[in-house]
């Protein structure tokens, strides 16, 4: 069932929830929608309480300020109860990141293939979470925008997923 909440400046975010135990909020890429998530929250549906978002429009081609995403997951994150471990995608990864280190009370953080934007490139130390960053990479390589993420955060841990295994 679909429900939805208020951000700060007036827009609705739309959210599916399921599952039971503790808050995982679920971020998917700038043109994923919370339906892109549903296999993985399926299978933590058991253990979890998953909470996939719709982020803001991306229709135009433009990205909206990351501040003002950060302000929809802070929405979503007050109905899981103001504290939640935090899952992001591609640039769900930055939006997750930018998310953790704007103070946001982020139990434990994952982030898989994050981009090396903006987001990422300024606050990463201000990031407290335990943090599991996932690079899938085409040979056993990692690539550079992940490494640095590992590198900036005090308390993360890398896993590397071979592309090879997708296939």
């Amino acid at each position: 069932m679909i429900e939805t909440t208020t951000s700060a400046d007036g827009t609705t975010v739309a959210f599916e929830r399921a599952g039971h135990g503790e808050p995982i909020l679920m971020l998917g890429g700038a043109r994923d929608s919370r339906a892109s998530a549903a296999g993985l929250a399926h299978l933590l549906a058991p253990y979890f309480t998953v909470f996939t978002i719709d982020r803001r429009e991306h229709s135009d081609g433009s990205t909206p300020p990351i501040e003002r995403e950060v302000e929809d997951v802070a929405a979503v994150l007050r109905v899981a109860g103001g504290e939640a471990h935090l899952y992001g995608h591609s640039s769900g990864a930055e939006l997750a990141l930018a998310a953790a280190a704007s103070g946001l009370s982020i139990v434990r953080l994952a982030v898989f293939d994050p981009p090396h934007g903006e987001a990422t490139a300024d606050g990463l130390a201000q990031v407290d979470a335990p943090t599991l960053v996932i690079a899938s990479a085409p040979v056993p390589e990692v690539p550079h925008a992940t490494t640095h993420v590992v590198d900036s955060i005090a308390d993360s841990t890398i896993a590397v997923v071979l592309e090879e295994f997708f296939g």
